[in-house]
């Protein structure tokens, strides 16, 4: 987790973090693009990154799929806002994550799938991978962005603790 200048992240206290990120939901066909998480087998994150003051949800999930995954041609739905509270390597965090949905193309989801991670803004060795919905569903990171999986539903506003 890269600091950039504007981030919305902030250290409240020197063990509490507070941070407002934009997540995505990329759909194609049954598949949503997700990244294994390394510290947790089994658990999935979804693609995104830290909104900029004065930036919507929308902006952020455009920049950032620009920035990680060279994809530009995206029109996105809000999905809903997730307050996400849990603790990672002795720091509490305070997560609002603004997710956004989108549907793309069999060339989109190909170029992704072919993506050399070195080219972008993504660590070296991050892993991209098109998963089944089915399969994904109860092992996203944070807990509560399952019920904003499905394309038709509406705006979701939840909270997480773990």
């Amino acid at each position: 987790m890269v600091q950039e200048i504007n981030d919305i992240r902030y250290w409240v206290q020197a063990d509490a973090r507070f941070n407002v990120r934009a997540a995505v939901i990329l759909r194609h066909g049954p598949d949503i693009l997700v990244t294994p998480d390394e510290d947790q087998p089994g658990k999935f994150k979804l693609p995104g990154g830290a909104v900029k003051f004065g930036e919507s949800g929308v902006v952020a999930a455009a920049r950032e799929m620009k920035e990680e995954l060279k994809l530009t041609t995206l029109t996105f739905a809000p999905a809903g806002t997730l307050e996400a509270f849990f603790t990672l390597a002795g720091t509490h965090y305070h997560q609002i994550i603004l997710v956004n949905r989108c549907q793309v193309t069999a060339t989109q989801a190909k170029a992704v799938a072919q993506l050399d991670p070195t080219t972008v803004d993504l660590a070296p060795d991050t892993k991209l991978r098109w998963v089944p919905v089915s399969q994904v569903r109860g092992h996203l990171l944070p807990p509560g962005i399952d019920s904003m999986l499905d394309m038709a539903a509406p705006y979701q506003y939840g909270v997480s603790h773990h």
